[in-house]
């Protein structure tokens, strides 16, 4: 029975995937194409692809143009500098101390700024520090000293632990490492960054259970729902569909080049987009 569920399930990803939109839109080849397909191995549980489960899911491989970063990882796994998202400049090597700086014009798609505080957020919870966070991992983040961020603005200076030997420090705050610290400050009525800085136990274990779990995928999401879901990249969520699939449509708000989901660079992608995975496909 569950061989056949699995068969099922993989035999929907035709209907599932791709674009429901009627209209013409120019594909990354240039010709033109009614609806773009992809596929993904594995379930989307969450949008939040540093938990556990999230780990575990397709959603870094779904959401990579969703939650953008410093660098996001190329079709054949590279890392690549996103300068559309900002920069990072190297000002000290020993320790290391790293400058970040996040392009002027990021915004979420819900109009809010992408700022430092989802930086802190992104270090608070990966960092092994908050034991409450439910991190798949701490590397890389374990190494990190600190963030001089101030509150609102898009500057950050992140220091390391002296004699760590970081080498590898581009995997860090990179696509899907940062959820939208503001979504959690909206539910919970406080300052996040402001919690994590001034370590407020209290404050830190609330923000760390609501990381854990607002950003669960579930079927049926109503549009206040998907509120709690913005996009910082060039496509966005539109909905879960009842099979578990989610309907990515283009970002009117994306300020940098358009690009297909697996990141190479399109010529044009029609604000009518829309291009979905699955929850359900096994191989």
């Amino acid at each position: 029975m569950a061989a056949r569920r699995r068969r099922a399930a993989a035999v929907a990803v035709a209907a599932v995937l791709g674009v429901l939109a009627p209209t013409v839109l120019a594909s990354c080849s240039g010709s033109p194409a009614d609806q773009i397909n992809y596929a993904v191995d594995g379930r989307l549980t969450t949008y939040n692809t540093n938990t556990v489960s999230g780990a575990a899911s397709a959603g870094p491989q779904a959401f990579a143009r969703a939650l953008t970063g410093f660098n996001f990882h190329g079709p054949d796994g590279q890392v690549l500098a996103d300068h559309d998202f900002g920069s990072v400049s190297v000002v000290g090597r020993d320790p290391l101390v790293l400058d970040y700086q996040i392009a002027d014009n990021a915004v979420y798609s819900d109009g809010k700024p992408v700022t430092c505080d989802d930086m802190v957020l992104a270090w608070a919870a990966q960092s092994g520090r908050f034991p409450a966070f439910d991190a798949a991992s701490h590397a890389g983040y374990i190494d990190i000293e600190g963030i001089d961020c101030q509150p609102g603005q898009k500057r950050a200076r992140v220091s390391y632990a002296p004699g760590r030997g970081i080498t590898d420090y581009l995997q860090l705050f990179t696509a899907t490492s940062m959820m939208p610290s503001h979504v959690i400050g909206d539910a919970l009525g406080i300052d996040v960054t402001r919690s994590i800085q001034s370590a407020d136990p209290v404050a830190i274990d609330r923000i760390a259970q609501t990381w854990n779990t607002i950003w669960d995928l579930k079927p049926g999401l109503s549009a206040e729902d998907l509120k709690r879901f913005p996009s910082s990249g060039p496509y966005k969520i539109d909905s879960v569909l009842p099979e578990g699939g989610v309907v990515l449509t283009a970002n009117d708000r994306w300020w940098g080049l358009n690009r297909s989901p697996n990141g190479s660079p399109c010529g044009h992608v029609a604000s009518t987009c829309r291009t979905g995975s699955t929850t359900a496909h096994s191989r």
